[in-house]
């Protein structure tokens, strides 16, 4: 890989410690309630989805190990779009968290979530220089555009907020 293993553990240690600060304050200063937690999660989330973004461009992984990350990269990314659609809904919309429509979509993500660790959206990695080439599943391109629809929903509901 064309990263260093310095340059990848400093933005580790500087990415988690601003996080992990994050959501320290969060506990500290915010009131107890939706915000506050819905903030701690879209933060642990994002830890969740960068450290093995990051880890993955560390050499000495062999290729299984590399498929996995990838895989779990993909099914962190669905569980930080549902912390953020939490966070968002829980400032500006709290009804929103109470309708049907959400909580499909939370169940949406965390079944795509489980199967993100079959071959049905990530099948294969391959590692071309600096760059992670992915041979997608049938399922992927669903999943894109399920994440992408339930982003317009979000940024909707936000708008109409405001």
């Amino acid at each position: 890989m064309i990263m260093s293993a310095q340059f990848i553990l400093f933005w580790l240690v500087l990415l988690n410690s601003f996080s992990i600060a994050l959501i320290v304050w969060a506990f500290a200063k915010l009131p107890s309630g939706k915000i506050r937690n819905g903030l701690a999660l879209f933060l642990f989330a994002y830890i969740l989805w960068f450290n093995p973004s990051l880890i993955v461009w560390l050499e000495g992984f062999d290729k299984i190990t590399v498929i996995w990350i990838a895989k779990f990269i993909f099914a962190a990314s669905l569980f930080m779009h549902s912390a953020f659609g939490y966070f968002i809904f829980s400032f500006c919309d709290e009804d929103e968290l109470k309708h049907k429509r959400f909580y499909f979509y939370q169940i949406h993500n965390l079944l795509f979530a489980i199967l993100s660790f079959t071959d049905l959206i990530v099948n294969d990695v391959t590692i071309d220089g600096a760059r992670l080439k992915f041979d997608y599943g049938v399922l992927h391109a669903y999943t894109i555009f399920s994440i992408a629809a339930f982003g317009l929903y979000i940024f909707t509901i936000l708008g109409r907020s405001y």
